[in-house]
């Protein structure tokens, strides 16, 4: 299996169809995007889209897999075997990279709320060390004495935010 062969076949079939990319995704209940990616060889449509996007198509799920039109007089049964163990070989990889992702995001997202969470703490903890020191002249003249790591745990807050905040983007942007 090719993927820029059968990105093209794709291609070729939606055009012969008279379809753009944004009529065969919402047929499909898909993005135009993931209809652009399959067409550019990026990769490959999920399993459970085949027999559909055959249906949109006008081919079989074989001719999908090959990425060109098959005749079944030509075609063999181990042809056949191997094209079908091939896809499932694929999606098996397609499903655990998801897997993976999902996991790694998983992962920062904690890691982030962590260093949100035990920056709020500290900086909260250390607002016990505010001390306020009035003047003998009356309140015109009040001073506030601070330690100087208070910066340490807002920098580790935004930290945790932005690794927050950039994991959700990144799992926003991969879908």
């Amino acid at each position: 299996m090719d993927v820029k062969r059968t990105g093209s076949f794709i291609a070729e079939m939606r055009k012969g169809k008279n379809m753009t990319q944004a009529e065969l995704a919402a047929k499909l209940q898909v993005t135009d995007k993931a209809v652009s990616r399959w067409e550019r060889g990026v990769g490959y449509p999920d399993i459970t889209l085949l027999e559909p996007l055959a249906g949109q198509l006008g081919v079989t799920v074989l001719d999908i897999l090959r990425g060109e039109k098959t005749f079944p007089d030509k075609m063999t049964g181990e042809e056949t075997e191997q094209t079908v163990a091939e896809t499932v070989r694929l999606a098996a990889v397609q499903r655990r990279q998801a897997v993976r992702r999902v996991i790694l995001l998983a992962i920062v997202m904690l890691i982030g709320a962590a260093m949100l969470i035990w920056g709020i703490l500290w900086w909260t903890s250390q607002q016990s060390a505010l001390k306020i020191i009035a003047g003998a002249d009356g309140p015109s003249a009040v001073f506030v004495a601070w330690r100087v790591e208070p910066m340490l745990p807002v920098a580790v807050s935004a930290a945790g935010a932005v690794l927050i905040l950039a994991s959700l983007l990144i799992y926003r942007w991969r879908k």
